[in-house]
């Protein structure tokens, strides 16, 4: 609502200005109604814009009001004032004091006759569009459009100026955030130890950073706003080729998308780096950056590196000198011996592109090297040829004067004979040892295939259920055992690589325990001991079972005449007391197995030497000196240690430490299941033996599958050919005749990319896994399988595209 001052010495005049401006009265407004509804007639539907008028009678009491109500942020709109108001201010001098007090006021002058001309008004109040006047008499309607405009026009202006103080507020806050940017930016230019240039598209210089003016030696003056000819012409006399360096400019210029480095030699000695990029905002090209980076003592340092090189090109090992950016700088004849690359060759190439293939093992040693200054080891890298050589490499962190990094020396010696000369030696070592061994796996094979051919005929004989099943149970434990040594024995041909699971030792003593009695000679005892709360250790079973085996025949072969075994595995916690006594205890929890026996006992002078690989004290062909260091080397790899004692004539222990996990719980025994089927599923079987694909054969079709085989993998493709539509998987060998698994297997994925694989071999994770992998293999099963394993992988494998079970 707007606020309207009347101002007049009469008040008859302010009842006028009322019931023009003002709302009718409640009483009005109910005779209005009694007639229109006596006489039939509608209330007239206008609304009329409502005010707040305020009457003051002199100017004084008029810039009283005015300056009360700025001050309560509620100020008048409009004013009408009276020229002739005795005894008081006359109109002209209240509005002049009005508007020092609200110079947005708009005002009316009321005269009933001309006291002041038009220009002696405008000479005292001066010219604006505030100011009206209204002649009197006035007429009602004439003063109603008047409010209504100059009101409204109030409201515009009022408006106006909110908007502009909100924009000028707006203006100054983005102002002031551009100056922060502009600041932050010329502070970190000023900070950066590279000189900087900005060039825009006409030439001139657009911006620099501190340290360009100190590498140049230049004035502000010079360059703010300046062509760049202009800085150029004044610094070219400190270049040692200028014609060059001019040129460089010019040539980029002409060039705006180019990038340029090259090195500059100042006449004083120093080397600095000069990059050019082009400038861009957006996707349009605005300048060019030049920087400059002084890399004087790095390049003395690096000259100095060279130098010393060139006086080892005689020495038989590689030398290379690298910058930290991997950039080769030195390359000795050594090098080029070695590698196949001349000194010529490799100018501009980087080490990691050139000799190594595996990045991660360079990336590993860099890191060493960085971090403690040195690296050494035995690394694989590439020659020109393409060959791989393994080289024993000596780096060293080479340092300016300020004690900076600033380059790398490598020293490699080419041991690749060597190692193939050590592999060779190995596997020659490890073949006379399976040999060696080969007796005692025949007597074990024997053993274990004795109540297989014992229960097969008694089978025929038609016996009841129970015999029956007792006796198939008897013949797939004995396989199994039969599988396990042949797993064993591939386990120690390859080394000590083996599947981590939790292990509840207490099973692993009982069983090694009821081995002992059945195959040791009868004048031998066994006594077991394993608590019931016994932790739970994370390790492969096969090789703790072979730790068990090996110092279990060990201790039997101590006792010739006989004696008594014990098999203890109990808990230990190892504190800091007891590992500073043991270089190899680490503190913390530990399941320790115990095997003691009651024999000759070990010589002292032969102690230390037990657990050399290949050191015996048995006669040949009875040992191979390969247990003991392999019961070792099982436990290292399980981050455990070994202990023994022993007495002449009275026996020896061994202690087995393996570091436990309390917390861990083994998986529970499964319970014997139904055997998963298929549902009429089409599966090619393919193996080069007859036993074996018959039995499979014969296995698939009783669960509930279609069976096509083939004997070798040139036949299988034949055959997949005739029936893709309907074969829906492929179980296969790997190593066959003619065509092998994975040879077959590549073609089939040509055939039919979508084809599942399961692939089986007698060699547990064959050679040829990974490439396996590659082609899409789903799934690997090592021989001799179960029914059951093959069943449930089958049906894993088939299962999501199988319809459920109906």
């Amino acid at each position: 609502m707007h606020r309207i001052l009347v101002i007049d010495d009469n008040r008859a005049i302010h009842d006028d200005f009322r019931k023009i401006l003002c709302p009718a009265s409640a009483a009005v407004a109910d005779l209005s109604a009694a007639e229109a509804a006596l006489f039939g007639d509608d209330l007239p539907t206008e609304t009329k814009p409502e005010y707040e008028m305020d009457s003051a009678y002199q100017g004084q009491e008029a810039l009283a009001l005015v300056s009360k109500s700025v001050m309560a942020n509620h100020p008048y709109s409009l004013a009408f004032v009276d020229v002739r108001m005795p005894p008081g201010w006359d109109g002209i001098e209240t509005i002049t004091r009005l508007w020092q007090a609200d110079p947005y006021l708009q005002c009316v002058i009321c005269t009933a006759y001309s006291d002041y001309s038009w220009e002696e008004m405008v000479g005292k109040l001066g010219r604006n569009d505030r100011l009206l006047i209204l002649k009197k008499p006035f007429d009602n309607v004439e003063v109603s459009q008047l409010v209504v405009a100059l009101t409204e026009k109030w409201t515009l202006g009022r408006q106006a100026r909110s908007q502009m103080r909100n924009m000028e507020s707006l203006v100054s806050e983005r102002t002031a955030q551009l100056e922060r940017s502009v600041a932050l930016t010329q502070a970190t230019l000023d900070s950066t130890a590279d000189g900087i240039l900005v060039v825009n598209k006409e030439g001139r210089m657009a911006g620099y950073n501190k340290k360009f003016l100190a590498i140049w030696n230049l004035p502000p003056s010079l360059i703010e706003s300046k062509h760049y000819q202009d800085m150029l012409n004044a610094v070219l006399w400190q270049i040692k080729d200028p014609e060059g360096f001019n040129k460089k400019f010019s040539e980029l210029n002409d060039t705006p998308e180019a990038a340029s480095y090259d090195l500059i030699e100042f006449v004083d000695g120093r080397i600095f780096e000069r990059y050019s990029q082009p400038q861009r905002v957006g996707d349009q090209i605005s300048g060019r950056v030049w920087s400059f980076r002084d890399i004087t003592e790095r390049k003395k340092a690096e000259r100095r590196i060279f130098e010393q090189a060139r006086l080892i090109d005689l020495a038989q090992d590689a030398i290379v000198v690298r910058d930290l950016g991997h950039w080769i700088t030195s390359w000795n004849k050594g090098a080029e011996r070695l590698f196949g690359w001349t000194a010529e060759e490799i100018k501009g190439r980087q080490v990691t592109e050139l000799l190594y293939r595996d990045a991660a093992a360079f990336e590993t040693a860099q890191k060493e090297l960085l971090d403690k200054g040195s690296w050494s080891g035995e690394i694989r890298q590439l020659t020109k040829a393409g060959h791989e050589v393994v080289v024993n490499s000596r780096w060293t962190l080479v340092r300016d004067e300020e004690d900076h990094p600033s380059a790398v020396l490598s020293i490699n010696t080419d041991i690749t004979e060597k190692k193939k000369l050590e592999s060779q030696f190995l596997r020659s070592q490890r073949m006379e040892s399976i040999g060696t061994l080969a007796g005692g796996v025949a007597h074990d094979l024997n053993n274990i295939l004795a109540p297989i051919m014992m229960s097969a005929p008694l089978l025929r004989q038609g016996l009841g259920p129970r015999e029956t099943e007792t006796l198939i149970t008897n013949i797939e434990t004995s396989a199994q055992r039969g599988a396990d040594i042949v797993k064993q024995l591939l386990a120690f041909a390859r080394g000590m690589e083996g599947e981590r699971v939790v292990v509840n030792l207490r099973h692993m003593v009982d069983e090694m325990a009821k081995i002992v009695r059945e195959t040791f000679p009868k004048n031998i005892t066994v006594q077991s001991k394993a608590s019931r709360d016994l932790w739970p250790i994370i390790g492969d079973p096969t090789h703790i079972h072979q730790v068990l085996l090996n110092l279990c025949i060990n201790a039997r072969d101590a006792m010739p005449n006989g004696g008594g075994i014990t098999i203890v595995a109990e808990n230990m916690t190892i504190d800091d007391h007891y590992a500073s006594f043991d270089a190899e205890a680490k503190k913390g929890p530990y399941v320790v197995l115990r095997v003691a026996d009651t024999g000759t006992g070990i010589p002292p002078e032969i102690l230390d030497k037990i657990f050399d690989p290949f050191f015996t004290t048995k006669e040949h062909g009875k040992g191979t000196g390969l247990g003991l260091s392999t019961v070792l080397g099982i436990a290292k790899s399980h981050g455990g240690f070994l202990n023994v004692t022993s007495e002449i004539g009275k026996g020896t222990t061994f202690s087995c430490f393996f570091p436990a996990t309390p917390n861990a719980k083994p998986e529970a025994r499964a319970e014997r299941k139904a055997l998963a089927r298929g549902n009429g599923e089409t599966i090619l079987v393919v193996d080069d033996e007859a036993g074996i694909l018959n039995a499979a054969k014969k296995l698939l079709e009783t669960n509930g599958y279609k069976v096509i085989t083939s004997s070798d993998g040139v036949e299988a493709l034949a055959v997949y050919a005739q029936h893709r539509d309907s074969i829906k998987a492929v179980l296969t060998d790997v190593m066959m005749p003619v065509m092998d698994g994975a040879a077959m297997m590549r073609v089939l994925k040509k055939l039919e990319p979508n084809i599942k694989v399961i692939a089986t071999s007698g060699i547990d994770q064959d050679a040829k896994f990974e490439e396996l992998k590659s082609l899409g293999m789903k799934a690997f099963i090592a021989k001799p399988y179960t029914a059951e394993k093959i069943l449930t992988t089958l049906r894993d494998v088939l299962a999501p595209e199988a319809p459920g079970p109906a």
